[in-house]
């Protein structure tokens, strides 16, 4: 083994000396093997350094949808300068509800769900009543108030789903909060002194940050009574010894309370009454003759109505005045008196068409 190794070396030396194989040439193809094996390293780090960038970013994907949390806030409508707020219309009933909505920017992603409370908070009705109270102006011959603010609703006519607790899990990107009324407490007339309102604020936000022009919402509380619709009215007046009889006339009932509605006389005198619906379906006839103007209505129009008119004029009610609930059908009777001496009597139904 000594002598073929010792043999081919002497080969080796011999051939160098014949300049068959020249140190610089050896000396460049070792150079090259160097070069290949660094360039072969530098490639399986680079191999290395992609696998561990791809690994790093589906972690962080897995764990969070972004470097910053998600945005929460109400889904409600947007300025509350320009009215647009959101409306609950109440039957009166023990039953009454409204939802409410809170979203996220985008859909949660995270492990652990995202949280806040809901707390009453009267700084958005104050807005509210400040911007109101300053674009409102008294019509023309109105000496009186335009304007009746909203009153922050007692708590005690009202509960928050989950006392308030707001709660987003993994993959939502909204909830809805119920809040249960009780209609058949709520005092909505109020002899025009104030309207109702419910003003709320998003608090203590885990795991998301708040939009603070979207943590405040402002429920506006209407009554919408099971009465209010398009009628169809039939019947007569008798005036001076002479009747007049009149069909398809229209007539639109507006909301006034749960079980009251807005309704105009019929006839040439025709003034503005409330018709009141008692538990007997008897109907009591409130003429608004001498009382103080603005009469809030509701309904279909959302309209406000300013009337007044002289102390030479009365109403009555006479005879049956009833509420059908079978054929939705007003029967009214009533008597129209001018300086105490009667001017006219009316008899009419008025049935719902829509």
């Amino acid at each position: 083994m000594e002598q073929q190794f010792s043999s081919k070396f002497k080969q080796f030396l011999r051939r160098i000396q014949n300049k068959r194989y020249h140190p610089k040439i050896i000396f460049k193809m070792e150079t090259k093997r160097v070069s290949v094996r660094i360039a072969h390293l530098y490639l399986t780090l680079i191999v290395l350094a992609v696998c561990l960038f791809a690994a790093c970013r589906k972690d962080n994907k897995a764990s969070s949808p972004s470097s910053s949390p998600p945005l929460i806030g109400f889904q409600s409508k947007q300025l509350l300068t320009i009215g647009q707020l959101d409306t609950a219309n109440l039957l009166g009933t023990s039953a009454d509800m409204f939802d409410l909505e809170v979203t996220l920017s985008v859909p949660s992603n995270i492990n652990s769900p995202i949280s806040a409370t809901i707390v009453p908070d009267s700084g958005a009705l104050s807005v509210y009543n400040a911007y109101q109270q300053q674009k409102s102006f008294p019509p023309q011959g109105w000496s009186g108030r335009s304007y009746i603010p909203f009153r922050q609703l007692s708590a005690s006519y009202y509960t928050l789903q989950n006392g308030g607790k707001v709660t987003i899990n993994p993959g939502q990107q909204s909830v809805t909060v119920r809040v249960s009324f009780a209609g058949d407490k709520i005092d909505f007339y109020n002899n025009n002194a104030f309207e109702n309102a419910l003003s709320l604020k998003l608090i203590a936000p885990n795991g998301a940050t708040l939009v603070s022009s979207l943590s405040q919402a402002l429920i506006l509380i209407r009554p919408q009574s099971a009465y209010e619709g398009n009628y169809q009215t039939t019947g007569a007046e008798t005036e001076a010894g002479t009747s007049q009889t009149y069909s398809n006339n229209y007539d639109q009932l507006s909301s006034v309370t749960p079980n009251t509605v807005l309704k105009q006389t019929f006839g040439s005198y025709g003034q503005l009454m409330y018709l009141t619906v008692n538990t007997d379906n008897s109907v009591s006839i409130n003429f608004l003759v001498g009382v103080p103007a603005p009469f809030y209505i509701y309904g279909l129009s959302n309209a406000m109505i300013f009337f007044s008119t002289g102390p030479t004029q009365s109403f009555s009610q006479i005879g049956v005045n009833k509420y059908d609930p079978a054929t939705k059908t007003f029967t009214l009777n009533y008597q129209l008196y001018l300086n105490k001496v009667l001017a006219q009597s009316v008899s009419e139904t008025s049935t719902l068409k829509n």
